[in-house]
């Protein structure tokens, strides 16, 4: 089973090689041009992440990055996996996609169907990963996109599966050869990622940006206990502007402690721990056994735009319960070492709470 990882323009080529050497097989990775961003800015996407840090900008970047990959024999896609496009948006990507054509690109991941038979349409016979936009959920969306869309290489799962409804669709991936991805770490969509048609950027007042779901470790610095009643007899933009003056205060303190190089020498484990638990946030590796013994092709970590020395950390543990022969979940448990984020709320398919 493959490792698929998200890097960016924050990872040198020498990372990279890191990553490879870790046991990643696969990267994905976007691209904002600036005749996208000279239009959209930051704040529409063309894949989902509307922040710089996780993009590529420029042509020679694509190309290098594409380059020290298959250098490494490993493949790498290339992500527009927005949820909805218009008609002006159809037209740009399409050229975007032309300008890079020459770039050996392994596959597509989309989201959108309209993009999809756009692209076919224009010519573009690349191999297309189905992004969890796509909404893969059932048996039948599956045979929907093979019935009309042309060279499908693989199909990524939503984190909301209970383990019966994993089993029916791996069930029948299999009896396809029909390739499939499932997500292993990462924050799942409060609601339901594929058909959630927000904006995830930090200026947008996007329903889950709403203060209802923001980081409940930041609200208690700067509200009450009942911060969710307070809110709604405050503007609300009175609470964004409290939030980001704590949550700024946070991240200066957090540079001071990283620049202290007696703080730093400690390198006590437990901050190690910590660093991967928030890395993680929540995740799906005790069903990593599951994954094998169904033949899922590959396991995503979306790492983009984080630094390599926690991503390594990650991938390490993640290729050494792939590579342990029977992965029980007490196993893996044992493994991350750490008993209250394996309580069961933590975990993307519930195992084994949920049948």
């Amino acid at each position: 089973m493959k490792i698929i990882s998200g890097i960016s323009n924050v990872h040198t080529l020498e990372e990279i090689e890191k990553y490879v050497q870790a046991g990643v097989d696969e990267f994905f990775i976007g691209y904002v041009p600036q005749e996208w961003s000279n239009v959209y800015g930051f704040e529409i996407s063309c894949n989902r992440r509307e922040h710089s840090k996780y993009q590529y900008h420029t042509l020679s970047e694509l190309e290098n990055v594409v380059r020290c990959i298959h250098d490494s024999g490993r493949k790498v896609f290339l992500t527009f996996n927005a949820h909805e496009y218009n008609y002006q948006q159809y037209i740009l990507v399409q050229k975007i996609l032309k300008s890079i054509d020459h770039i050996p690109f392994d596959a597509f991941i989309l989201s959108n169907i309209g993009l999809m038979l756009e692209l076919r349409s224009a010519g573009f016979s690349k191999p297309f990963n189905l992004s969890i936009g796509a909404g893969n959920s059932t048996v039948e969306a599956l045979k929907f996109y093979l019935n009309n869309i042309d060279n499908i290489y693989r199909f990524i799962l939503p984190r909301k599966f209970t383990v019966s409804e994993l089993e029916e669709i791996t069930g029948f991936a299999r009896e396809k050869s029909i390739r499939l991805e499932a997500f292993l770490l990462g924050d799942p969509c409060h609601f339901s990622d594929e058909y959630c048609f927000t904006w995830h950027g930090a200026k947008n007042l996007s329903l889950c940006n709403s203060p209802m779901y923001l980081n409940k470790k930041i609200n208690p610095l700067g509200f009450d206990e009942n911060w969710k009643e307070s809110i709604f007899s405050e503007p609300l933009s009175k609470y964004y502007e409290t939030y980001a003056t704590i949550l700024n205060r946070v991240e200066h303190r957090h540079s001071q402690n990283t620049a202290n190089k007696q703080t730093k020498a400690t390198g006590k484990e437990e901050f190690k721990k910590l660093h991967i638990l928030n890395r993680m946030s929540k995740c799906g590796l005790c069903m990593i056994q599951k994954f094998k013994e169904w033949g899922l092709d590959a396991v995503k970590l979306p790492l983009r735009g984080y630094s390599i020395d926690t991503n390594l950390q990650v991938i390490g543990l993640v290729r050494k319960i792939i590579e342990t022969q029977n992965a029980t979940p007490q196993i893996c448990r044992q493994l991350l070492n750490s008993p209250s984020f394996c309580s069961g709320d933590n975990c993307y398919y519930n195992y084994p709470y949920q049948k």
